[in-house]
C-alpha cells in the first residue's frame, strides 16, 4: 500500500511543479489546467488514504500535497493586484484535507517562486511590484517568527532560504532605487531564470 501511494503521488507532483514553471513563463492557461489536473489527482488519492491514517502521514503524500499548495498560492498570488495569499480551508487548496504543516509548507516555498517573479520584474524597472513581492515574504516571514515553538518541525529547514529570498528582494529594491537616482535606463540586477521543467521520469 505504501508503495502505490509513492506511485500515485507522482503524476499530481509533476503537475504541481510544471504548473509553477507555466506561471512563471507567463502562461497563465496551462498553469492553470496542470493545477486542476493535480487537484483531481490529490482529491482522488485523499479518498483512498482516508481510511489508513499512517499512508496519510507518508511523506510523499505530504510532499505532494506541498507542492500542490505552493502552485495554487502562487497562481492566486498573482491573479490578486498586489498580491494576496490563500488562507488554509479555501478549496484551491483542497479545503480541510490540507493539514496545517503542508499549508505552511506550501505558503514557505511560495516565497521561493516569488522571488524569482520579483527578479524578472527588477530586470524590466516595475519597483511596485518587487515591492509587493517583498511585502508577501515578509508577510510571510513574520508569520512563521510568530509561531516560535509551536511551528511544525519541519519547517524549520524553510526558515534560511526564506530569509535568503528576502534579502535578496530588497537588494533588488536598493538597485533599482541606484538606478532611479543615476537615471539609467534599465537595471541590471543578476538575472534567475526559472527552474527547469520537470523531466519526464520526476
Amino acid at each position: 500500500a505504501r508503495e502505490e501511494v509513492i506511485k500515485k503521488c507522482r503524476e499530481p507532483q509533476k503537475q504541481a511543479k510544471q504548473a509553477i514553471y507555466a506561471l512563471q513563463r507567463g502562461d497563465g492557461a496551462a498553469g492553470g489546467r496542470q493545477i486542476e489536473a493535480a487537484r483531481k489527482l490529490a482529491r482522488l488519492l485523499l479518498a483512498e488514504v482516508k481510511p489508513h491514517p499512517t499512508l496519510r502521514q507518508q511523506a510523499a503524500l505530504k510532499g505532494m500535497l506541498e507542492e500542490l499548495a505552493e502552485a495554487a498560492l502562487f497562481q492566486h498570488w498573482l491573479a490578486i493586484p498586489g498580491g494576496a495569499v490563500l488562507l488554509r480551508g479555501d478549496e484551491a487548496l483542497l479545503g480541510d484535507e490540507l493539514s496545517p504543516s503542508e499549508y505552511l509548507g506550501g505558503v514557505c516555498d511560495l516565497v521561493g517562486e516569488i522571488g524569482r517573479f520579483a527578479v524578472r520584474r527588477a530586470a524590466d524597472r516595475d519597483a511596485a511590484a518587487v515591492q509587493d513581492a517583498l511585502s508577501t515574504a515578509v508577510a510571510v516571514q513574520a508569520a512563521l517568527l510568530s509561531l516560535g515553538h509551536a511551528a511544525p518541525r519541519a519547517l524549520q529547514k524553510k526558515a534560511e532560504p526564506l530569509r535568503t529570498a528576502v534579502r535578496k528582494m530588497e537588494t533588488l529594491l536598493y538597485e533599482l532605487s541606484l538606478v532611479e537616482r543615476s537615471g539609467r535606463v534599465r537595471a541590471e540586477p543578476v538575472r534567475e531564470e526559472p527552474p527547469p521543467p520537470p523531466q519526464p521520469d520526476e
